[in-house]
C-alpha cells in the first residue's frame, strides 16, 4: 500500500478541495494517528471513525469537514 508521507500537505488540500459537511476517507499507518488527529481537528475536521485493519492497510479514517456557522 502507499501512505502520503507528507501528511499535512495532505490534509490541508483536502481542507481547501471537500464542501462543507463533506466526508475524507483515507488509509494512513496506524502509527500516524495522533499527528493526522492534530492536524485534522486544527483544520475543522470532526473523526467520524477509524477502523485499525492492521498490516500494509494501516488504519482507516472518516472524517467530516466541519459546516462552517
Amino acid at each position: 500500500a502507499y501512505f502520503e508521507k507528507r501528511m499535512g500537505k495532505f490534509l490541508r488540500g483536502a481542507s481547501f478541495t471537500l464542501k462543507e459537511e463533506g466526508k475524507l476517507v483515507f488509509n494512513a499507518p496506524t502509527s500516524k494517528e495522533k499527528e493526522i488527529e492534530v492536524i485534522a481537528y486544527g483544520l475543522g475536521f470532526n473523526l467520524e471513525k477509524k477502523l485499525e485493519v492492521g498490516g500494509a492497510n494501516g488504519t482507516v479514517y472518516v472524517f467530516n469537514k466541519d459546516k462552517k456557522k
